[in-house]
């Protein structure tokens, strides 16, 4: 894996932060909003320095998200251990800044987090539907995208989110991981059925990107399997995943994914 480029962040105090994120979460001041969904966003955050941050909000009000903080169960603060922990691990992702809790709760937000940011991405999938346009070679992106999973799963971090759209091209050709707030160690979950979720999340999206060539994923199948070394029951359970994903996805965009994988 490439390191991350390093790069100077010029960043005010903490006290200054905060101001600024709450004048751009309630006046729209120097924040671009880049993804936004009821209960959660994601935005850039210029700052006076000339410097830009990413900030992550999410709602979680009543008492389920009060519990949630008080369990430290909540998105913030999986992402936050997962994101410190990979970043300390010399793993690629952006680097965790500030937590941010909200009294105020400005639009409805109790909770959020300032990171890095990682400027211009471009998502793994469309890199991949880009080679497969131009009939390039797979072979190194698949590389990549494999021993980056197996980095986080020796890091210690279980994350069913582990699939193509959560990872990203940098503007210098490195890979990066983001988007871990489903994050949870190992020990706390169901290890077999969350290793199968994450393992037939990834196999599906990289199918849905290669379409028609699905021949393509069985050699990526391979190398993923190779790197993990999951056991029958995961094995069986990855297949079984992916059979109802694919026929989720058939019914949802009237794509039919035929794979004849031998599992």
């Amino acid at each position: 894996m490439k390191a991350l480029p390093k790069k100077e962040i010029e960043l005010p105090g903490e006290a200054q932060l905060r101001r600024a994120t709450l004048n751009g979460i309630l006046h729209g001041t120097r924040l671009d909003m880049l993804f936004e969904r009821p209960t959660k966003c994601v935005a850039r955050l210029h700052l006076e320095t000339g410097s830009s941050v990413i900030v992550k909000l999410w709602a979680r009000p009543g008492l389920r998200g009060i519990l949630r903080r008080m369990t430290h169960t909540g998105n913030l603060h999986r992402e936050w251990w997962a994101l410190t922990k990979l970043h300390h691990c010399g793993i690629p992702v952006p680097a965790p800044l500030l937590k941010l809790r909200f009294q105020e709760r400005p639009r409805g937000y109790t909770e959020g987090m300032l990171c890095e940011d990682l400027g211009e991405c471009q998502r793994a999938n469309l890199r991949l539907e880009q080679l497969v346009a131009a009939g390039e070679s797979t072979a190194a992106f698949d590389r990549e995208i494999v021993e980056m999973t197996g980095a986080v799963l020796a890091a210690g971090i279980m994350d069913v989110d582990n699939h193509l759209n959560n990872f990203v091209y940098l503007e210098n050709g490195s890979l990066a991981r983001i988007d871990l707030e489903l994050a949870r160690r190992p020990w706390a979950v169901n290890t077999p059925q969350e290793l199968g979720e994450l393992l037939g999340a990834m196999i599906c999206t990289y199918l849905l990107s290669v379409q028609p060539h699905t021949e393509l994923a069985d050699s990526f199948c391979d190398m993923l399997l190779a790197e993990v070394k999951p056991s029958a029951k995961v094995r069986q359970l990855t297949s079984e995943v992916v059979t109802r994903k694919l026929e989720t996805q058939r019914r949802a965009i009237s794509i039919d994914t035929r794979w004849g994988r031998s599992w």
